[in-house]
């Protein structure tokens, strides 16, 4: 290492070294140097399907009205747009209006990985934990990694986490005297990244009463689903 790189990594934050070396960049480039390449790791849409004509027509509408325009190309609330994050709890919860969350409870942000930094850097404190089904999304490893948090694995077979092998480390941190460390549950609920299993109806069931149990016995705990 030269001189300059080490006075370089001198200034960096401790958070800075741990969030080094996230493998989803070079994954990343592989699919964009590959274009013909179908990344099952880096998450790209096909290059097929993507709606090329249909935003091509919005953005001829969108251009066909200066106001709007100019309102499109300004900078908007941080949380996004409120009449975009307005129709997405209106289409999100199309089925289940009761539960349908107001606009300054939607967040948008650019894909799933830009919230899960955010529910992270909002939520874990070094030392604090973390349950997820083991393998889980690498990309959320490396995030709590960066926040200096742990996370625990849980058995999972392919009907996702199993319960019971929850249930069982639940009790043992709380054994441990951890249990103001356990912040959160992670799941991926429908076609798990890596395993591809998904949570099954009953499991589901099963995990909220043992959350509920949790938070009665010993206080808050979340449930957080990708």
């Amino acid at each position: 290492m030269n001189a300059s790189a080490v006075e370089t990594s001198s200034l960096l934050s401790h958070r800075a070294g741990l969030s080094r070396g996230q493998p989803i960049g070079r994954l990343m480039a592989q699919a964009l140097n590959y274009p013909n390449l179908l990344s099952l790791a880096a998450g790209f849409v096909d290059n097929a399907t993507l709606p090329c004509a249909a935003v091509q027509d919005a953005m001829q509408r969108l251009g066909g009205d200066a106001l709007r325009l100019r309102k499109a190309l300004q900078y908007d609330a941080a949380a996004g747009n409120v009449a975009f994050r307005s129709a997405l709890a209106d289409w999100s919860y199309q089925h289940w209006p009761v539960a349908r969350p107001e606009p300054n409870r939607v967040i948008l942000t650019a894909g799933s990985n830009q919230l899960l930094h955010l529910l992270v850097e909002a939520l874990i404190d070094p030392g604090d934990i973390v349950l997820a089904a083991a393998p889980t999304y690498f990309v959320f490893l490396g995030t709590v990694r960066g926040a200096a948090g742990r996370v625990v694995g849980i058995a999972a077979d392919e009907d996702g986490m199993c319960i019971d092998s929850l249930e069982k480390t639940l009790q043992s941190l709380a054994a441990a005297g951890q249990t103001r460390r356990v912040k959160a549950i992670y799941v991926v609920t429908d076609f798990d990244n890596p395993a591809g299993s998904s949570l099954s109806l009953h499991r589901r069931e099963q995990l909220l009463e043992v959350v509920r149990r949790w938070r009665r016995e010993h206080g808050p705990l979340l449930v957080l689903s990708d």
